[in-house]
């Protein structure tokens, strides 16, 4: 997906699905690559497995920080129990089940290898991200989820 004037993503899911993480990674790679960006995290009750939102909008420079389930261009779901209404022209990233099954404490990373299918931003960027989010412990793990997120994605463009 090519910027506009400034792209909008919506993260949401449940406390423990690593919402927060996924938003923070790519906000990183958002301003790597020389974007403005801004964040906002609603928490709640996300210790006890309440929902979790976090906006992010990006773009050459951000003067109104406000995203909203319908000015989102990009709605991340994490969470299926989660019902949101959104604008038509909204894309939406999600894991399938098996997915949610295969990758469990993982998936946030998944998505965003299936998120970085629709953005401009250098793999590069993702890559020092994510490193930088899970340090060498587990930096390797991520990255190869990541990669596998992006696959998906491209396996299901190619097979249209």
């Amino acid at each position: 997906m090519q910027l506009k004037k400034h792209i909008s993503i919506l993260f949401a899911g449940r406390g423990g699905q690593g919402v927060l993480t996924a938003s923070l990674i790519t906000a990183r790679a958002f301003f790597s690559s020389g974007y403005d960006v801004k964040k906002s995290d609603i928490k709640g009750i996300a210790r006890r497995g309440g929902r979790v939102l976090s906006t992010l909008i990006a773009g050459e420079k951000i003067y109104n920080p406000k995203v909203t389930l319908e000015t989102a261009d990009i709605v991340v779901l994490l969470s299926k129990d989660h019902y949101f209404t959104f604008s038509d022209s909204t894309v939406s990233v999600a894991p399938t089940d098996e997915e949610v099954e295969k990758y469990r404490r993982n998936v946030n990373v998944f998505c965003l290898g299936k998120l970085s299918i629709l953005l401009d931003i250098p793999l590069k960027n993702w890559q020092e991200a994510i490193q930088e989010r899970f340090g060498n412990d587990t930096a390797q793990f991520n990255l190869r989820v990541f990669y596998e997120g992006k696959k998906a994605v491209e396996f299901m463009q190619y097979h249209r």
